[in-house]
């Protein structure tokens, strides 16, 4: 049923920021944001995906927090796939104009590397 979205890791949900597949969300599509302000002691995420429920619904799946958390969640039930992918279009810009960037792979810096890296050079 998500297929009818034609959501795919590639396709711009918003300037700066895109749904890519996390492969430990078992391929679920998800749009993956961070907030991070040190002199505020800030550091939130928020994970937004569209899943398909038992019932034969799309599930928008909204997830909350600081990171290190496991943080919130909460569901919301759309009969409509277009109906969901516009809710999660909104949400994302709403989370952009408040300073949310997306993060991943393709959305850190040339020059900065991840720990798992880092920890292999010792």
């Amino acid at each position: 049923m998500l297929d009818a979205i034609n959501l795919n890791p590639t396709r711009p949900i918003l300037s700066g920021a895109a749904v890519m597949v996390d492969s430990s969300c078992n391929g679920v599509p998800m749009l993956v944001l961070h907030r991070v302000d040190p002199s505020v002691n800030m550091r939130r995420f928020y994970t937004l995906s569209l899943e398909n429920s038992l019932f034969g619904d799309i599930l928008l799946v909204r997830r909350w927090g600081r990171i290190g958390t496991h943080g919130r969640v909460r569901f919301d039930w759309f009969d409509s796939p277009a109906d969901a992918a516009n809710e999660l279009t909104r949400i994302a810009s709403a989370k952009a104009r408040r300073g949310y960037q997306e993060f991943g792979p393709k959305a850190q810096p040339a020059g900065r590397r991840s720990a798992h890296s880092a920890s292999r050079d010792h």
